[in-house]
């Protein structure tokens, strides 16, 4: 149960430090740089084994959408690809999420009034935290709808805490993005030049899908113009290079110790055995010639049948490969569908045509309608940003086209309250305040 989780038995402020081995007390945690770096490091990893570890929300969510399905019955699994989740699943992203939120709120309490960091190491520290907070805000008001809002470490608020408004939810993620903005530098110096902690741009980048995902299309289309203008990052021009540690495409990368392998190609297959292979109608969305299709997906053959999966990430070994938060052909995509929705067609089908001519498709005519943009648009999404952190479940839900997608690609098992995730049932028992969604 979360609450057991992240605040035991004891009055004190535990925060989880990376290299600590255990959790050590709020007030040991920030009397150097040196014990508050690592905390920050914590947080990352928590979002790491989160969003691509062995139980990679990445890929249930993949499942979830109708990209991916189930090759072997899996109740946990069942219940992702066929939209059936109950509320005793264990593997519902609720808690590692409040985990790292937990681990965000403690840094900031620790960072106020403090004067035994440095002051570049508290902005830093501050707005990492803020980031992060937002992120997993951002994705569990996506999932749930209505969630609680927690700002703090304290037991006697948080144990009682009731669902707070989505439009509340989203006021937070903007001021910790603004916040980290305000805070961190705009470069990758605090990390030696790694891409792997978060900096202004990261920021920004993250501001422009927050923005898009409101539908606040002008302020959406400002914020990725920043990070596309800012002449920091370009893509890639060979497409098996994505994962590829510090390359010029990634924002931010999350990393791994050097004798730990990328988990991503296991959670799909194991070698050649298909796990979460792709729906026939995903793989039929690719246009001819598209080199999206050639090198960021396998073909295995298995007891007879082919079988379609996820190739981004090559290695299974420990090697040079890095997990992948935010990248720039996001921002291309997300600055094409605000220009989109502004009537600005031609700028929106100038950025589409920057990602196909990089998959290596022909450009699209600027004569097209805002409709056509737009169903051009998701096309790209879908084929550009599959298994990257729920995207393609996330871009069904926003624009409204969940239900009916859902309803032709499962018909025997889709319901329409589906389109939000039940509450676990364990908190429900240990928080009165909490009520379930609809249908569960």
């Amino acid at each position: 149960m979360l609450l057991g989780l992240l605040f035991g038995t004891s009055c004190k402020k535990f925060i989880a430090v990376e290299g600590a081995g255990d959790q050590l007390e709020q007030s040991q945690v920030f009397s150097n740089d040196a014990t508050a770096n690592n905390a920050v490091a914590g947080m990352y990893r928590y979002m790491r084994d989160f969003v691509y570890g062995s139980n990679s929300f990445a890929a249930y969510l993949a499942l979830s959408s109708d990209d991916s399905y189930s090759y072997f019955s899996v109740p946990v699994w069942d219940e992702y690809a066929n939209n059936t989740l109950q509320s005793n699943n264990g593997a519902l992203p609720w808690q590692a999420p409040y985990n790292i939120i937990y681990q965000a709120n403690g840094i900031v309490e620790g960072l106020k009034d403090n004067n035994k960091l440095s002051p570049a190491a508290r902005d830093q520290y501050e707005g990492e935290a803020k980031l992060m907070r937002s992120y997993c805000y951002l994705f569990l008001v996506n999932l749930f709808g209505d969630v609680p809002l927690l700002t703090t470490t304290a037991v006697s608020i948080n144990a009682s805490a009731a669902r707070t408004e989505s439009a509340k939810v989203y006021a937070l993620i903007l001021s910790d993005l603004k916040d980290a903005q305000s805070l961190l530098k705009k470069d990758y110096a605090f990390s030696e030049g790694k891409k792997i902690r978060a900096n202004y741009w990261v920021a920004t980048a993250l501001l422009a899908r927050v923005y898009l995902y409101m539908g606040d299309w002008a302020n959406s289309k400002v914020a990725a113009q920043e990070v596309i203008g800012s002449g920091q990052f370009s893509l890639l021009s060979e497409l098996n290079d994505y994962a590829i540690e510090n390359n010029q495409e990634a924002l931010l990368q999350l990393a791994n110790q050097v004798t730990e392998r990328i988990w991503e190609p296991f959670v799909f297959a194991y070698g050649d055995i298909p796990v979460m292979p792709f729906r026939p109608g995903f793989i039929d969305s690719f246009e001819p010639n598209d080199q999206r299709r050639t090198k960021w997906v396998r073909m295995v053959t298995y007891e007879g049948g082919q079988y379609y999966l996820p190739y981004k990430y090559k290695l299974t070994v420990p090697g040079p490969e890095r997990y992948t938060l935010l990248r720039l052909a996001e921002q291309y995509l997300i600055r094409a569908e605000a220009n989109a929705h502004l009537g600005e067609l031609t700028e929106a089908v100038d950025d589409l045509n920057v990602i196909r001519n990089r998959a290596g498709l022909p450009s699209l005519a600027v004569t097209i309608s805002q409709d056509e943009c737009l169903a051009a648009v998701a096309q790209e999404r879908r084929m550009e940003l599959f298994t990257e952190a729920g995207h393609r479940w996330f871009d069904l839900k926003r624009t409204g086209k969940l239900d009916g997608i859902m309803q032709l690609e499962k018909p025997s098992t889709w319901k329409s309250y589906a389109a939000l995730f039940p509450i676990p049932i364990s908190e429900l028992q240990t928080n009165p305040a909490l009520q379930q969604n609809p249908g569960y």
